[in-house]
């Protein structure tokens, strides 16, 4: 951990790194501190998992490629690679998450890929919109996951938002 992070607690590297997120515009303005920074506190959510219950989602977390990107969208998103998968991370969203909301959201993306998603929206986007593909695959995982963020869409949120009854 660069710059004396290894005297900070989780959440004081958390709230630095989200403080300092803020003042980049472009992803080429990050520098190679912040970015090993932020895969520092996913290493330490990966490893929490390995030892605890969750050691599955641990392990396939070790095996993924990652990318720091302010061009997302959302907290985290993955994509197929020819030897694997990459996890994308975009800091400014993933760094207002509490550590609890960061494992809920790592093992969010792996559903994901256990269930084929990436594929399954290329077989899908002919006939729904990809607002729809993806909304239904969020609460589709999601029912499974304990400690997502509050904004995480799940049935009753949606029953909600679009006035349905699923």
């Amino acid at each position: 951990i660069a710059r004396g992070d290894d005297k900070l607690t989780f959440e004081e590297q958390q709230k630095r790194l989200y403080a300092l997120a803020l003042d980049y515009a472009r992803d080429e303005d990050m520098d190679d501190f912040f970015k090993r920074d932020v895969l520092s506190l996913i290493e330490k959510c990966t490893l929490e998992l390995l030892e605890k219950e969750d050691s599955f989602f641990g392990m396939f977390l070790i095996q993924m490629k990652r990318m720091i990107s302010l061009k997302l969208p959302a907290p985290l998103a993955t994509a197929p690679l020819n030897e694997g998968f990459v996890l994308y991370i975009n800091p400014r969203t993933f760094l207002t998450c509490t550590k609890r909301e960061m494992k809920a959201l790592l093992k969010h993306e792996i559903y994901h890929i256990m269930y084929s998603h990436p594929q399954r929206i290329d077989a899908l986007s002919n006939k729904y919109s990809l607002r729809a593909i993806n909304i239904a695959m969020d609460i589709s995982v999601n029912q499974y996951i304990r400690d997502l963020p509050p904004w995480s869409k799940r049935l009753e949120s949606i029953n909600l938002e679009y006035n349905m009854h699923l």
